[in-house]
C-alpha cells in the first residue's frame, strides 16, 4: 500500500493523470449500478496504474519504452472491445458472480475511448518505426540507410496530449451521461409506484 502512495505521490504524475484518476473513481462511483461504464472505468484505472509502476523501471530507449506503451495501449482496446468476453472467462476461473456486469450493453464514449487508445497506440508504433528508419544499424542494416526524418517524434508529445484531453472530456460526459441515466430511471420507477399506487 505505500507502494501504491509513493506511485500517487510522485513527480512523475501529471495533473492530467490526478485528473484521470479522480474522473475514473467518479464514473465507478456515479455509474455503479451500471456494469458497462464501472468494467470500462476499472480497466482505465489499472491500465494507468500498471503504466505508473513500470515506467520508472523502463530503460531511456525508445523502443523498449515504446513496445511497452504499444502492449498497454493494444490490452487496453482488447480489454475494452471485448468486455463481454472477457467477464464470462473471469466468471468460469473464479468463483466471483460478477453480477454487476450482467448485461451487453454498450457505452457510446466506450468506442471512442478505444480508438483513442489504439490511436495511441498506432503512434507508438510510428515512433519504434521511425527510430529504426534514423537507426537502421539496430536491425542490422548498413548505417548510412539511415533517413534523417524525426516528424512522428516532433509530433508525439502534442498529439498524446491533445488525446488525453479529449478522453478526460469523454470521460467527464460519461460521468454526467451515467449520473442523469440513473437519476432519470429512478424518477422513472417513482412514477411507476405512484401510478400502480393510484
Amino acid at each position: 500500500m505505500e507502494f501504491l502512495f509513493s506511485i500517487l505521490d510522485s513527480p512523475r504524475l501529471e495533473p492530467t493523470e490526478v485528473i484521470l484518476f479522480i474522473l475514473l473513481i467518479a464514473i465507478v462511483i456515479a455509474n455503479r449500478y451500471d456494469g458497462h461504464r464501472v468494467y470500462l472505468a476499472i480497466t482505465l484505472f489499472a491500465i494507468k496504474l500498471l503504466d505508473l509502476i513500470i515506467r520508472p523501471f523502463l530503460p531511456w530507449d525508445i523502443i523498449v519504452f515504446q513496445s511497452a506503451f504499444l502492449i498497454l495501449n493494444l490490452a487496453a482496446v482488447i480489454l475494452i472491445v471485448y468486455r463481454v468476453t472477457v467477464v464470462s472467462w473471469l466468471r468460469k476461473v473464479t468463483s466471483l458472480s460478477f453480477t454487476i456486469f450482467n448485461n451487453d450493453n454498450t457505452a457510446k464514449e466506450q468506442i471512442v475511448i478505444a480508438y483513442i487508445w489504439g490511436l495511441t497506440g498506432i503512434l507508438c508504433l510510428a515512433m519504434i518505426i521511425e527510430h529504426l528508419v534514423r537507426h537502421p544499424y539496430l536491425i542490422g542494416l548498413p548505417p548510412d540507410w539511415a533517413i534523417k526524418t524525426q516528424i512522428i517524434y516532433d509530433i508525439y508529445t502534442p498529439v498524446v496530449t491533445a488525446l488525453t484531453y479529449l478522453l478526460i472530456l469523454i470521460l467527464f460526459i460519461m460521468t454526467i451521461d451515467g449520473w442523469a441515466i440513473r437519476k432519470m430511471r429512478a424518477m422513472e420507477e417513482k412514477s411507476n409506484a405512484k401510478k400502480r399506487l393510484d
